[in-house]
């Protein structure tokens, strides 16, 4: 039996990748897809880490812009990053001269 300490950091570490795995089902709809194929599945699920890490480099770029029925954040979370990317995306098509959406 591991002593008391090991157990609680890896419950911590336990916790953290549960909440990853929530925000992959709710908010980055990881099941949502009907894929016909085992390698299509494979490759949309290889495709979730890389999501987060976009989501993550872009917290510094992006400007919080909370629902009317939200607060403001100083220090933005992975879901109101993906909440504010539809200005980065906008922004990057403009440059690039594709018609706006």
């Amino acid at each position: 039996m591991p002593i008391l300490e090991e157990v609680w950091q890896l419950y911590l570490r336990r916790f953290t990748v549960d909440h990853w795995y929530r925000f992959l089902k709710q908010r980055l709809h990881w099941t949502l897809p009907k894929l016909s194929t085992p390698k299509q599945c494979e490759r949309w699920s290889d495709l979730m880490p890389m999501m987060t890490w976009e989501l993550w480099l872009a917290h510094d770029i992006v400007a919080d812009n909370p629902l009317p029925w939200q607060k403001s954040l100083d220090n933005l979370t992975p879901g109101r990053v993906a909440q504010a990317m539809g200005s980065i995306l906008a922004v990057s098509s403009a440059l690039r001269g594709f018609p706006p959406l």
